[in-house]
C-alpha cells in the first residue's frame, strides 16, 4: 500500500464543543500539508491556506493568481487579503480537495488511494 500525499495528516489532534454548537474540528497546533508545508525548508511560501478541516498550506500568491482568476482578482484588490505573516486565508474545502488542486497546479505527484468496490 502506498502513501498518498492528497489526504490529511492523520495526526492531528482534533476538538469540538458540542454544548457551543460547534461541530467543526479545529487542529490544536499547526499541521501542514506534507506537499505545502512552510516549515521543511523547501517551500518559500507568501500565503497560508488553511482548509475546512484545519489542514494548512504554504503557497505562492504569484502561482495562485496565474491559475485562477479568483484569487488574481483577490490579490489585486486594495487591501491585502492575507499579508505575510497574518492569520491563514480559510478555504472552506477538504484539506484532500485543496491537495489535489494544489498539485496539480504546482505540477506535484498525485497518487491517490484507490478504493476496491466489489459486487455484492
Amino acid at each position: 500500500m502506498s502513501t498518498s500525499y492528497i489526504d490529511a495528516p492523520a495526526d492531528r489532534q482534533e476538538s469540538s464543543d458540542p454544548q457551543n454548537g460547534d461541530n467543526d474540528t479545529t487542529s490544536s497546533s499547526a499541521v501542514y500539508h506534507p506537499l505545502f508545508d512552510i516549515n521543511s525548508g523547501t517551500t518559500t511560501s507568501d500565503v497560508e491556506l488553511r482548509s475546512q478541516d484545519g489542514v494548512l498550506f504554504g503557497v505562492h500568491r504569484l502561482i495562485l493568481g496565474e491559475a485562477s482568476e479568483f484569487f488574481k482578482t483577490m490579490y489585486s484588490l486594495p487591501g491585502d487579503p492575507n499579508p505575510q505573516g497574518s492569520s491563514p486565508l480559510p478555504i472552506d474545502t477538504e484539506s484532500s480537495v485543496i491537495a489535489l488542486a494544489l498539485s496539480i497546479i504546482y505540477g506535484k505527484a498525485y497518487s491517490p488511494q484507490l478504493v476496491r468496490i466489489s459486487k455484492p
